[in-house]
């Protein structure tokens, strides 16, 4: 079979970002995670393709400006699966590179943005959710200070404005410390302004002269606030039922503002930033996708134009004085692919579930690559995990997971939604299933909030909520197996490099914390060893694959090296010899490599293919009784 035979979809959408210059051009740049930037032209909100060019990460921030070197875009995003922060900066009109890309963080890069100093010089801001913010010259790409406050966990969101008597300010939205707010002139920390979990920043003058801030949150909640005297107000109630990851404001023709907010619940809104309320019904249909993807602008006539990337890749422009899209739909990017599982079929088959950026869930013939039934709708924003079983009446499940923040549950035979669990606040990057000693399947879902949620899949009804906080942000990836006594454990990886292995319904500290996995952790997995105990591999962002005692914590032989870089998945299945046999996919060299459990040595070369990292494994034995692997990217 052919390794490739699943064609890469449009998605992918990172970031979007909008320059109208002096000579009267409108310029609109889309950034993907497929590493793609591409310039286009606008006018009279169309847009018109004009140059595309390669960043050496994925693109999930852009700045644009026009400084006195000329018109000029940056891109920042992240290295593959925490491989480091790059930051890249290219002419936006001819598209030759200005700054050769560079590491500039060791996480990746959440958001970037400029200011103009009182030379008229351009300055670039970065941040990064290992908290670090730093300055840079964007021509030279030479770093010029850093504003790292100790303590104040991933920075998510940047803004920049200048105060006509205080001079150039910015405002860093934290999810730990709030809204950090610095004098760009001198570097200090002028004010920290109290919010909670802030994902979406955007400044304006008001028609008053008065500053505003705005911060969009993972509860849905947008909040305006006075960055000097730190008077906060809210929008509208009716705001959004989930995370709002993108902000944009734009002036109306009466020197008024509109604020544009888009959200993991599928929708974008429109505000009077004068009197706090919504401007006409919500966009729907057009918002997904696991970063920002949002830019407006105001065109020559005085209408306001928003631009809105799918998560189906495609990009629409607004004018949203006429209330319709001006522009037929434009494609560029290509979709991540980031989770797989498959089962078999009544008849004998195996079916691949796959889902990424797209949010849609694509069920296929194993053997052929064939759809068999239509995609599976209903996330409105990126997918990240999947996982199947049968239920106890033998029909297969499925469940999906991922940015917005809802787990759930299919029937992919039928093709249709039995479930929606929420409770989680924000994304989901981590899902597993087990039948419990009961015989009843379970679920366990873990979150960017720090928690992991226990489900009763059948009934939707969440039986356990295990906080993991404050040692962990992020839940990363989850675990299950039976402990000797009978009791289930269930194994939790994250961002503070500790597996915890909590005894599901005890609801005490962890039973057990293994220490030994440097950095994130990102995939675990487990197996019945030649004794009969059960064994735990763990990989991450080191790029190490460990070897554990699941039941007493012990470290069983070396670590397994070969990836260069983080280690993003692991499966385990048995061969026809009946060695326990493992798996492993690198996301940032790109290969799988297959291990031979018992005697802790690699099996044949890497597997290659993939250009872009592989995120994701599934493994299964297809009629010949030979195994079958099938990768994501």
């Amino acid at each position: 079979m052919d390794t490739a035979w699943v064609a890469a979809e449009r998605g992918g959408v990172g970031a979007l970002e909008a320059l109208q210059c002096s000579d009267g051009t409108t310029w609109l740049v889309s950034g993907g995670t497929d590493h793609v930037v591409q310039v286009w032209q606008v006018a009279q909100g169309r847009a018109t393709p004009m140059l595309r060019f390669t960043h050496a990460a994925e693109v999930l921030a852009l700045a644009v400006w026009e400084g006195q070197a000329g018109a000029r875009v940056a891109c920042a995003g992240s290295g593959g699966d925490e491989g480091g922060g790059y930051l890249g900066v290219w002419d936006l009109v001819t598209g030759a590179p200005v700054a050769q890309a560079w590491r500039a963080h060791d996480r990746w890069i959440p958001d970037i943005a400029t200011w103009i100093t009182h030379d008229g010089s351009v300055r670039l801001v970065s941040a990064a959710v290992d908290g670090t913010v730093r300055l840079w010259d964007p021509e030279t790409g030479a770093a010029l200070g850093d504003l790292t406050v100790a303590g104040s966990g991933p920075v998510n969101a940047l803004a920049t404005w200048t105060d006509p008597a205080k001079g150039a300010r910015l405002a860093g939205g934290s999810e730990e410390a709030g809204i950090l707010v610095w004098d760009l002139d001198t570097g200090a920390l002028v004010n920290r302004l109290p919010a909670s979990r802030v994902w979406s920043l955007a400044a304006w003058t008001a028609r008053d002269g008065t500053l505003r801030l705005a911060s969009g949150h993972t509860d849905g909640m947008i909040q305006i606030v006075d960055p000097e005297s730190g008077d906060v107000s809210a929008l509208s109630s009716a705001g959004h039922a989930g995370w709002v990851h993108s902000l944009a404001t734009w002036v109306t023709t009466d020197d008024g503002h509109r604020l544009a907010s888009a959200s993991m619940d599928g929708t974008v809104r429109i505000w009077d930033l004068e009197i706090g309320e919504p401007v006409g019904q919500p966009l729907t249909g057009h918002i997904g996708g696991s970063e920002s993807s949002m830019t407006a602008w105001t065109g020559p006539e005085g209408h306001g134009y928003l631009a809105v990337a799918a998560a189906s890749g495609t990009i629409r422009i607004w004018d949203t004085d006429a209330h319709r899209v001006v522009d037929e739909p434009r494609t560029s990017h290509s979709a991540g692919v980031w989770a797989v599982t498959s089962w078999r079929t009544s008849e004998g088959r195996t079916h691949l579930a796959t889902a990424g950026d797209g949010g849609s869930i694509r069920i296929r013939d194993a053997d052929t690559g064939t759809e068999v039934t239509a995609p599976l709708v209903g996330h409105t924003a990126a997918v990240w995990c999947l996982v199947s079983w049968f239920d106890e009446h033998g029909r297969i499940q499925l469940a999906s997971a991922g940015d917005d923040g809802t787990v759930r549950i299919w029937d992919p035979t039928a093709g249709t939604e039995q479930a929606v669990l929420t409770g989680h606040a924000g994304w989901i990057p981590a899902l597993v299933h087990w039948t419990d000693s009961d015989g009843r399947p379970r679920l366990a879902s873990g979150g960017a909030d720090g928690t992991v949620r226990v489900w009763d899949p059948a009934t939707g009804a969440a039986e356990q909520v295990v906080d993991c906080r404050p040692h962990l942000r992020w839940v990363l990836t989850l675990a299950v197996w039976p402990r000797s006594d009978g009791r289930t454990c269930l194994g939790v990886g994250g961002d503070d490099g500790i597996i915890r292995v909590h005894v599901l319904g005890d609801r005490a500290r962890p039973w057990l914390s293994l220490d030994g996995q440097i950095g994130w952790v990102r995939s675990l997995t487990t197996w019945t060893g030649p004794d009969g105990r059960i064994q735990l591999a763990s990989s991450g962002v080191s790029g190490l694959i460990r070897i554990w005692d699941a039941e007493s914590g012990t470290p069983i032989g070396p670590s397994l090296t070969a990836h260069a870089g983080a280690v993003r998945s692991l499966v385990t299945w048995t061969d026809t010899a009946g060695r326990p046999m493992l798996a492993s996919a690198g996301s940032n060299d790109s290969t799988i490599r297959r291990w031979d459990l018992q005697s802790g040595t690699a099996v044949g070369g890497p597997m290659t293919g993939h250009t872009g990292g592989v995120w994701n494994l599934d493994v299964w034995t297809s009629e010949d009784t030979t195994s079958g692997k099938s990768s994501a990217t």
